[in-house]
C-alpha cells in the first residue's frame, strides 16, 4: 500500500494513533503541526525526507501487521527440557568489569533509598552520578544525550569535576559510556544497568543530601517579586512547620534564624485582609536571605549544575545602574547620540542604530532567522567590536559550524558560547539564540540589558503556529528593531532607525 499526503491522515485514522511506534508517533505530530491537521500541505517541500519517511515506514506498519494477523496461530507443542544459549545482555555501564553473576535488572527496579549527608551545595561529581543512574530504564534521544555529554564536559573544563576528586574515576567512566552510545545510538538508546552498578549509583547519588534549611530559603526567595496566592504561602509555611515539629529541621541548625524570619513573613502575608497582599520583609532581611545562599555556593542550582541566569538575576538585583533622570528640554536636545555608522546592506536594511540598541529576529525553522543573525553578528565583529554569539538552543553542532563557513564570517572578533556566562562586559554585541530555549522573560533580559549598560543585544525567538514570537508581547515593544522572517530567505525589518527595511537572506 502506498501512502501519500492524499490518503495520510485517512490511513492513520483508520490505523488509530495510540496503536503506531513511537517513532511513527513523533512522525505523526510533525505532519499535524506542520500541515495543520492536514488542511495546509504547503510546508511538505520543508520537510519532504521527514514526510516521506514516516509515509514509508507507515506503509511498511501497516503490511507487517497485517501479516501478523494472516499467520495461523501455532499448536502448543509439548515442551522437553533443552540448553539454549545465555541471552545477550542488554547495554551495560559497569565501572568495574562486569560481574558473571549479574543478572539482568527488570524493568521495575525499585529505587534504593540512603541515608545521605546533609550539605549546603550538592557536589558536581555527586549530582551528575545521581543524574546518570537516573537513566536506567529510560530511552533518550540523541540530543539528550549529548545535552547530558555537554554538562559534563563543561563542569571538567571549568574545574567543578577535578580529577583530584573522589569519584574522578567514575566520572570518567560514565562520559566515556556516554560518548560511545552517543556516537552507536540511532535516533533513541534505552539504558540499562545491572543491578549491582544501580545500587552503586544510586548509593553515590543519595550520598549528600540539601539542608532543609537551605531548600526553605531557596524557595521563599524564588517566591519575591512574584504574584503569589495565600494558598502558596500557607503551603510553604506549613512545609516549614512540619519540619520543625519532625524534627528535620532543628533548633541547632546553621540558618535556623533565616527560616524563623521567613516563617514571620509569610504568617503576616497570610493574615493580611487586602485582595493583593504583599510579602512583607525588609531589603535588609532579603540580602541577608540571600546573602545565605551566595554564601554557602547557593547561587548556582542545588543539583549541582551551575545556571548562569540565577547568577546575574542576584547580581543584577544588587547592582543596576540608576535610571531616573529628570533634564531640562534644551539639554536633551544637546545630548550627543553614539551612532555605530552602519553601512552598505546593513544601514540600508537597519538604519544607523546608537550604541546598546536592541533587536529581536523572529521566524519559523528553516526560513533562515539564525543565518541573517549569524550573517549580522558576522558583520558587527569585522566593523564595529567585540561580539559574543550564545548558541543556547543548537550548541556546537554541524549546522553552526556550515553557517560559518557559509556566510564566511568567522573572525577574530567573533565569539561563540553555548551558554549564557556570568560576565558579559567585556563584549560590544551580545546575540541569544535562542531566547525560548535559554527560558527568559521579559524582566530577566530588562535585568541584563541594565547590569550590562552600553552592550547592543540581539535576541533570536522561534514562532507560534501562526507565525508570531513566542512569549509575551513586551519582548516586541522593549527592543527598537523588530526583525521578522515572513516567508524562506526573505527578512523584513520594521523600527525606529528605518521602517520598512528588506533583505534577501541567502543573497
Amino acid at each position: 500500500m502506498k501512502i501519500t499526503s492524499d490518503n495520510y491522515f485517512a490511513t492513520v485514522a483508520k490505523v488509530g494513533v495510540e496503536n503506531l511506534s513511537p517513532a511513527l508517533k513523533k512522525g505523526h505530530e510533525l505532519i499535524e503541526k506542520a500541515t495543520k491537521n492536514g488542511t495546509n500541505w504547503n510546508a511538505y517541500g520543508t520537510f519532504k525526507k521527514q514526510f516521506d519517511l514516516t509515509f514509508e515506514v507507515l506503509a511498511k506498519f501497516i503490511e507487517a501487521s497485517e501479516k501478523s494477523k494472516q499467520s495461523p496461530t501455532p499448536k502448543p507443542e509439548k515442551q522437553v527440557a533443552v540448553k539454549t544459549e545465555k541471552p545477550v545482555k542488554p547495554y551495560q555501564t559497569n565501572y568495574k568489569e562486569p560481574s558473571r553473576n549479574n543478572k539482568t535488572p527488570n524493568k521495575k527496579q525499585p529505587k534504593q533509598k540512603f541515608n545521605g549527608k546533609d550539605v549546603e551545595l550538592i557536589s558536581p561529581e555527586t549530582a551528575f552520578i545521581r543524574r546518570f543512574a537516573s537513566l536506567h530504564n529510560k530511552t533518550k534521544s540523541k540530543d539528550q544525550v549529548l545535552s547530558f555529554i555537554r554538562s559534563l564536559q563543561k563542569a571538567i573544563i571549568e574545574k567543578r569535576v577535578r580529577k583530584t576528586s573522589k569519584h574522578a574515576k567514575l566520572i570518567e567512566y560514565i562520559q566515556k559510556q556516554l560518548v560511545d552510545s552517543y556516537k552507536k545510538m540511532g535516533k533513541e538508546i534505552t539504558f540499562k544497568f545491572s543491578d549491582a552498578d544501580l545500587i552503586k549509583y544510586q548509593k553515590i547519588g543519595g550520598g549528600e543530601v540539601v539542608m532543609n534549611s537551605v531548600r526553605f530559603i531557596k524557595a521563599y526567595i524564588n517566591l519575591q517579586g512574584k504574584e503569589m496566592t495565600k494558598e502558596k504561602a500557607k503551603n510553604l509555611y506549613n512545609r516549614i512547620a512540619d519540619a520543625l515539629e519532625t524534627k528535620k529541621l532543628t533548633p541547632t541548625d546553621k540558618y535556623i534564624k533565616h527560616v524563623k524570619i521567613i516563617l514571620s513573613s509569610l504568617e503576616h502575608f497570610v493574615k493580611q485582609q487586602s485582595s493583593k497582599p504583599t510579602l512583607s520583609i525588609t531589603e535588609a532581611q532579603l540580602n541577608g536571605l540571600e546573602g545565605v545562599l551566595k554564601e554557602c555556593g547557593c547561587n548556582h542550582s542545588l543539583n549541582g549544575f551551575d545556571d548562569e541566569r540565577e547568577d546575574f538575576k542576584t547580581d543584577a538585583t544588587k547592582t543596576l545602574p540608576p535610571r531616573n533622570k529628570i533634564l531640562n528640554s534644551q539639554d536633551v536636545i544637546e545630548l550627543k547620540t553614539d551612532k555605530l555608522g552602519f553601512s552598505g546592506k546593513w544601514l540600508t536594511f537597519i538604519g544607523n542604530p546608537s550604541r546598546g540598541f536592541s533587536a529581536m529576529i523572529f521566524g519559523r525553522p528553516k526560513f533562515g532567522k539564525s543565518y541573517l543573525a549569524i550573517d549580522f553578528a558576522g558583520y558587527l565583529a569585522r566593523y564595529h567590536g567585540k561580539v559574543l554569539y550564545i548558541a543556547y538552543e543548537e550548541g556546537f553542532d554541524d549546522t553552526l559550524k556550515q553557517k560559518l563557513q557559509e556566510k564566511n564570517v568567522a573572525h577574530p572578533n567573533l565569539f561563540v558560547s553555548d551558554y549564557i556566562p556570568t560576565k558579559i562586559s567585556g563584549y560590544d554585541f551580545v546575540f541569544i539564540d535562542s531566547v525560548n530555549k535559554a527560558g527568559l522573560s521579559p524582566e530577566e533580559l530588562d535585568l541584563l540589558e541594565r547590569k550590562n549598560s552600553g552592550i547592543s543585544y540581539i535576541y533570536i525567538f522561534q514562532t507560534t503556529k501562526d507565525g508570531n514570537h513566542k512569549g509575551a508581547m513586551e519582548h516586541k515593544h522593549n527592543v527598537d528593531v523588530v526583525i521578522e522572517v515572513p516567508e524562506r530567505g526573505i527578512a523584513t525589518q520594521y523600527g525606529r532607525y528605518n521602517q520598512g527595511g528588506e533583505m534577501k537572506v541567502f543573497a
